[in-house]
């Protein structure tokens, strides 16, 4: 099934605003702290609503945005609004698209939210979810990973696999390394206690 995606002008609108306003705070005081936050969530709200109203069409049965309203829609953020897009950078278009995916999925499944769903009911939710900044949007439906019993016990016993940065490239390289597991003392208790 393909579908064609176009962004709303108001949506694009709403989000050019938001954008220039981050712009506009210069100053590092905990005002300007504040409006930026309050002008990311009002992208979030924004992009989010738009991801939520898709409705089963427009999400795949893996609980992916099907990838050709994705790269339109990704395209929309970055291109210039001269083009009809919203004019975001292209670390903030992806940082928006994920976090906004993210949200648009956990709210399509926790929380009701259907295919009329607006920024103001969105902004409604974060509200009661005490989403108040970027970070809680993050925390609340990007690093909230549903994990079996099975999964929890092998990632307490061994730790979590954690792949190694390249520092001079910023890529991640195949080999890595266990974190947060027991060290050699504590493995070999549970190895004894398990027999």
């Amino acid at each position: 099934m393909t579908i064609n995606f176009e962004m709303d002008t108001m949506v694009a609108a709403n989000i050019i605003t938001a954008e220039r306003n981050i712009k506009s705070f210069k100053d590092d005081t905990k005002e300007s702290a504040e409006g930026i936050q309050r002008n990311k969530l009002t992208v979030y709200c924004e992009i989010t609503a738009v991801l939520v109203g898709l409705g089963d069409d427009g999400w795949s049965k893996s609980g992916r945005v099907r990838s050709t309203i994705a790269k339109s829609f990704k395209e929309a953020l970055i291109n210039d609004v001269e083009d009809g897009g919203a004019a975001v950078s292209k670390a903030s278009a992806k940082r928006y698209w994920e976090n906004s995916v993210a949200a648009a999925r956990g709210i399509r499944r926790d929380h009701g939210l259907g295919d009329n769903t607006t920024p103001d009911a969105v902004s409604e939710l974060f509200q009661d979810l005490q989403i108040s900044k970027e970070a809680h949007i993050v925390r609340e439906f990007v690093n909230n990973r549903e994990v079996s019993a099975a999964r929890a016990l092998a990632e307490k016993v061994v730790g979590k696999f954690k792949l190694d940065r390249d520092n001079h490239t910023g890529l991640f390289n195949k080999a890595g390394k266990f974190v947060e597991g027991l060290d050699d003392v504590g493995l070999a208790e549970f190895e004894d206690a398990i027999r």
